[in-house]
């Protein structure tokens, strides 16, 4: 981890979680990365769910870049065939992450 000082006051503005991935029973695994601020809000990530060995099940991505397309920095992808199609997301944090991926594991469904 990383704490993220602003360069101008020096205070401490948040903290940057490296790149981790979580393997599940069921083959799957998840692959995240996110940057919190100091209350603890995400204000960026990427959490890559995914099957072991094939294809993706769903990405959900917080970063600047897509807000002219999608109105929103928050987007879901959900088409293992074209990781570039994407639509507007709900700002998600890990816990409900950890939550969809149990719904997927108990009955395959996918946000």
């Amino acid at each position: 981890m990383q704490l993220l000082i602003d360069d101008f006051t020096n205070e401490t503005i948040g903290l940057s979680i490296p790149q981790h991935r979580m393997f599940f029973h069921d083959g799957t695994f998840l692959e995240f990365d996110l940057v919190i601020d100091e209350d603890f809000l995400p204000t960026e990530y990427s959490f890559h769910f995914q099957h072991i060995d094939g294809p993706m099940i769903w990405r959900k991505d917080l970063h600047p870049g897509h807000e002219e397309e999608l109105g929103t920095e928050a987007h879901i992808h959900k088409n293992p065939d074209d990781e570039n199609d994407r639509d507007p997301f709900i700002i998600v944090e890990i816990d409900e992450v950890l939550d969809q991926i149990r719904r997927y594991q108990d009955t395959g469904w996918t946000p």
